[in-house]
């Protein structure tokens, strides 16, 4: 029997407020990135992944970088570096290196390990070298130290320190940023060159320190024309896409065995022209090709007889006098109405619209021989055959990378996105996938990069840079191609398009403007800072 005395206790107990629990916070952290732009030279616009070594494609006609500010040591040392999706490493200059000795590396920062107390050398590692298809190449060591990115602070991760360079692009210090790669933890130089156990990589990193619940990540770069994007690890951002986000397997990318996932490659299987007359399909229709989705890659490089239809839709030529590599298209092009259409994993598989405006980028003071303003056009032919899908795609769509349950998510981007609704991924399946396709059967015919791998950093080859004339104006000898569709305007991208924002880096040093006194001047483009 209960007492009277009980009954008073538990109705005081009611008036009493309990608390309120906090609902869990989601294991999801997000870095906003700015645009600004950054001028490059003409043997920086065709540079693939380098045969017969470890190397990475970083650079492109279209100089669109993915910057993030991160922290080193104790106490922190502030650097930027590369966010690159197509590599696994993450290296910085060392103060006092041969790079930073020649070009000055205050730009974007350095690391000077005697000024930080938890710095630890790796005295077992072998050497670190990594090279690159514009010949450039670095080498150095292995260390330990903490590291923050963004709100993410971890201890004793294994990074590179750069100590010696070769054939580095670019004239200044603006170029002497280091790289994050976020890719497959097997894909570390170290790994690929002599097979040893990857140690674990950033991503890797973050989910050990239980920061976010699973290695992954979603990529969302905006319009060309946009000053943000966004990557968020360990979650997705439903605002930031149209709907449906289907899921394909990642792949192997190496014809020798397919079944070693070392990059973040899925099933490109058809591509298509969309404008007045309807869709079309181009090159020699349906097809499976390993497709590596790379951040790292400024436009996007398909075979020979892809990007030649891609070409001949759209009208390019392409002019000695430039580069015989580059595509150049009438820049009225970017008001046309008219789409490429990119399909992955088959018929019920992901299709990315890209909008010809998407592709088409000024050249400031180049014209064609009718005095047509004349734009480069953001796709490539692949000098072996690989398919690398670059910032000119990655534009158009939402990318989620799953490293732990390999797969890749993919929708069409909201540009400008909305009001953001985030959700963590913390199982097996990615939030608002609705289908996650198999994977197709990969012809064992196709090319791969299975060339030896070596140690050496070698001799750098010298190229030609064509110049401009005093005033600043380079004018071609051909004239514009024939497209299959119409401009919607006579003007199209202006010499604004990708215009710079006033945004500094983290260093203390502000963005230099170079004089037109070569081809420096005119193959523009732009780069983001990732802002923590």
């Amino acid at each position: 029997m209960v007492s009277k005395l009980t009954y008073l206790w538990l109705a005081a107990l009611s008036n009493i407020p309990l608390p309120t629990l906090a609902a869990a916070q989601p294991k999801v952290f997000g870095l906003d990135f700015t645009k600004v732009k950054k001028d490059v030279t003409p043997t920086m616009s065709n540079l693939q992944r380098r045969a017969g070594t470890a190397g990475e494609a970083l650079y492109n006609a279209q100089q669109l970088q993915y910057i993030a500010n991160i922290s080193i040591g104790t106490p922190p040392q502030n650097l930027s570096v590369q966010l690159d999706t197509g590599s696994s490493d993450l290296w910085v200059p060392y103060t006092y290196s041969d790079i930073c000795a020649r070009k000055g590396c205050s730009f974007w920062g350095s690391f000077d390990y005697h000024r930080s107390e938890t710095f630890q050398s790796i005295a077992e590692a072998p050497d670190f070298v990594i090279a690159y298809g514009d010949n450039s190449q670095y080498g150095g060591a292995y260390f330990t130290d903490s590291l923050s990115v963004g709100e993410a602070t971890l201890g004793d991760v294994v990074m590179a320190l750069v100590t010696d360079s070769l054939g580095v692009a670019g004239i200044g210090p603006e170029y002497n940023n280091g790289v994050m790669g976020i890719g497959f933890d097997i894909g570390e130089s170290e790994a690929e060159l002599s097979g040893d156990q990857p140690y674990a990589g950033v991503v890797s990193q973050l989910k050990k320190s239980g920061k976010i619940n699973t290695r992954s990540y979603s990529l969302w770069l905006n319009d060309v024309d946009a000053t943000a994007g966004s990557i968020l690890f360990g979650g997705v951002d439903t605002s930031k896409y149209t709907a449906p986000l289907l899921g394909l397997p990642i792949v192997g990318s190496n014809s020798s065995d397919y079944s070693k996932l070392d990059r973040l490659t899925v099933e490109f299987t058809s591509l298509s022209l969309s404008d007045k007359k309807g869709v079309s399909k181009l090159g020699s229709g349906d097809f499976v090709l390993p497709a590596l989705l790379d951040s790292g890659t400024t436009t996007t490089q398909l075979q020979s007889d892809l990007a030649q239809a891609m070409w001949d839709s759209i009208g390019a030529v392409v002019d000695p006098g430039i580069d015989k590599t580059v595509p150049l298209v009438a820049c009225n092009l970017s008001t046309a109405q008219a789409s490429y259409i990119f399909a992955f994993g088959g018929d019920n598989g992901p299709k990315i619209n890209v909008s010809v405006s998407q592709l088409v980028f000024p050249l400031p003071g180049v014209t064609f021989k009718d005095g047509t303003d004349a734009c480069s056009f953001g796709i490539e032919k692949s000098a072996d055959g690989t398919v690398v899908l670059g910032d000119t795609f990655l534009r158009s769509a939402y990318v989620v990378y799953d490293l732990d349950n390999k797969q890749i998510a993919m929708a069409n981007t909201n540009l400008n996105g909305g009001s953001p609704n985030i959700q963590e991924i913390s199982g097996s399946s990615i939030p608002g996938v609705s289908t996650v396709l198999s994977s197709m059967t990969l012809p064992a015919s196709l090319g791969g990069a299975t060339a030896a791998i070596t140690t050496e950093i070698g001799k750098q080859t010298a190229e030609a840079t064509p110049t401009l004339p005093t005033n600043g104006r380079l004018t071609l000898t051909d004239l514009p191609g024939k497209p299959s569709f119409t401009a919607q305007s006579t003007k199209g991208a202006s010499p604004h398009h990708n215009a710079a924002n006033n945004v500094r880096p983290s260093g203390d040093v502000a963005f230099a403007v170079f004089g037109a006194v070569s081809l420096l001047t005119i193959l523009s483009g732009s780069f983001f800072i990732l802002r923590s």
